[in-house]
């Protein structure tokens, strides 16, 4: 099914991918800096030839941008629906089922024939907490958005996700004029894909973005692109101010997170907490973001503390989803 002919009122649409996760962590993992990657991102390395031993699996956990950051605005209390893809097997049942169970408006999500659901393979350094993801997209490849699917939906903003597959740039225009023709707020955390077309290609989307959400690396990513060398923070801050999005937001780990609205920045340090996996913190940050501008009515500052506060306790628990606070949780903390 394609997703048409369904209706949705709501606060959000969560757009992206559904996948099942697979957890491993493991000691005998390297961590080696590479002079060859030029924004500094070190290499987790495995000795060829080598069984390597985990004694820790988990199995069957719900991952995936568009799952997570829907799972994320439904625990903040907000009304949310998701624009994703499907297969069909064991696991693209479970994450109907459960996606349905967290209050997520599951009608526009596109179920297909004769594929899997998306599988990722996370393997984390268990001594350091750094993880790399091995990934297959299966059925999120197949996401189609058209305006027709579109017609009957009525949001209060949209947050987009990493996007993949031969439809991935058709799939962004039409999300882009859709939301610009009904005056629908957009939140971007770019994906691969995205970020590869570079800086030059992306700011004629960063002009209609309402908040572009990256990571210092991203944003690394973006500077190198348009041959900009000073990578600093405050430079990272100023160029993607001034590429077009109204806000855009760099987070930095365990360093916290900042926020430029073209004028001014705002800076939030990130909790100290027991860091037991990084996995969906991003999504979590992201979500949280763009939930909390919308919860405390455009205060910037409050809607970074929220986004700390959440992403900092998914990071002490296994799985994307598992540690995501409710909106009355994370208050108690806010306070």
């Amino acid at each position: 099914t394609n997703g048409s002919n369904h209706k949705f009122t709501g606060n959000i649409i969560a757009v992206g991918g559904i996948t099942e996760d697979i957890m491993f962590y493991v000691n005998d993992l390297l961590i080696l800096n590479n002079p060859k990657i030029k924004d500094g991102r070190k290499l987790l390395v495995f000795p060829e030839g080598d069984k390597i031993i985990s004694d820790s699996v988990v199995f069957y956990a719900d991952g995936g941008g568009g799952a997570n950051t829907a799972v994320s605005f439904a625990r903040l209390g907000l009304n949310t629906a998701l624009i994703g893809a499907i297969g069909e097997d064991y696991s693209a049942d479970s994450s109907f089922r459960r996606l349905k169970k967290a209050g997520i408006n599951t009608a526009l999500i596109q179920k297909f024939s004769g594929i899997r659901c998306g599988l990722s393979l996370i393997v984390t350094a268990k001594n350091k907490n750094d993880h790399v993801i091995f990934t297959n997209r299966a059925a999120n490849e197949k996401l189609k958005i058209t305006a027709d699917s579109l017609k009957n939906i009525h949001a209060k903003g949209i947050y987009l996700s990493s996007l993949s597959g031969p439809y991935w740039q058709s799939n962004l225009n039409t999300l882009f004029n859709w939301a610009t023709k009904n005056k629908i707020p957009i939140a971007w955390n770019p994906g691969s894909a995205e970020l590869a077309k570079g800086l030059k290609a992306l700011k004629k989307y960063f002009k209609r973005t309402e908040l572009l959400i990256v990571n210092k690396d991203e944003a690394t990513e973006l500077a190198l692109s348009a041959g900009i060398k000073k990578q600093d923070l405050p430079a990272l801050l100023e160029l993607l101010g001034s590429s077009g999005p109204k806000l855009a937001s760099i987070s930095d780990g365990a360093k916290g997170a900042w926020i430029i609205d073209g004028i001014k920045s705002y800076y939030q340090p990130a909790l100290k907490v027991k860091v037991k996996n990084t996995t969906g913190a991003g999504d979590a940050f992201g979500s949280s973001l763009f939930g909390g501008l919308m919860i405390y009515n455009g205060n910037i500052q409050k809607a970074l503390k929220l986004a700390l506060i959440r992403s900092c306790a998914v990071v002490t628990k296994i799985g994307a989803q598992t540690g995501l606070l409710t909106l009355k949780a994370s208050e108690k903390t806010l306070k």
